[in-house]
């Protein structure tokens, strides 16, 4: 099992709330070698794990995602709303 196909049906399931069938017709996208039921047992693996509670490695947040440093950057290039 591909740990980055099933990362990425958590994150299609739980981030973008797509229905398990969604999500599986969505990795023929990422992942178009995989077949139908490669597809569907990823999509499970991915539902076991938001079910279970296992964190998933997500990218860490850019400062211009922090409200405070978005502000100042904001500040310091004069832009005004």
């Amino acid at each position: 099992m591909v740990s980055a196909a099933v990362d990425k049906a958590v994150f299609l399931l739980k981030d973008a709330h797509q229905s398990p069938m969604d999500a599986q017709r969505s990795l023929k996208g990422y992942y178009p070698q995989m077949g139908f039921t490669e597809r569907l047992d990823h999509v499970r693996a991915a539902y076991a794990v938001i079910r279970g509670g296992r964190r998933v490695q997500r990218p860490a947040v850019s400062e211009l995602q922090q409200p405070s440093s978005f502000m100042v950057a904001h500040e310091r290039h004069g832009f005004t709303d």
